[in-house]
């Protein structure tokens, strides 16, 4: 019984030791792939995006100048927007 119990023991170890060598030799392969993968895009690029405004124009409200409209002289009010 007692020679049994050894070659369990000794069967048990093995297979751990080699479970612990899976995980250390797969870790570091999979440390190193995400690192090659890291440094190459997934795509080349092929220009930029033209850069959009903060906050898009708005359309002037009532009583005020459209875009192109002469600023008003001092003293005078604005002609209303048609």
């Amino acid at each position: 019984m007692e020679e049994l119990s050894w070659k369990i023991g000794l069967v048990l170890l093995v297979l751990g030791a080699l479970h612990f060598f899976n995980v250390f030799a797969l870790g570091r392969y999979r440390r190193n792939r995400l690192r090659q993968l890291a440094t190459h895009p997934p795509l080349a690029p092929v220009g930029r995006l033209p850069v959009q405004p903060a906050h898009p124009p708005t359309a002037p409200g009532p009583g005020m100048p459209g875009p192109g409209a002469a600023p008003a002289a001092p003293g005078q009010a604005n002609p209303p927007a048609r």
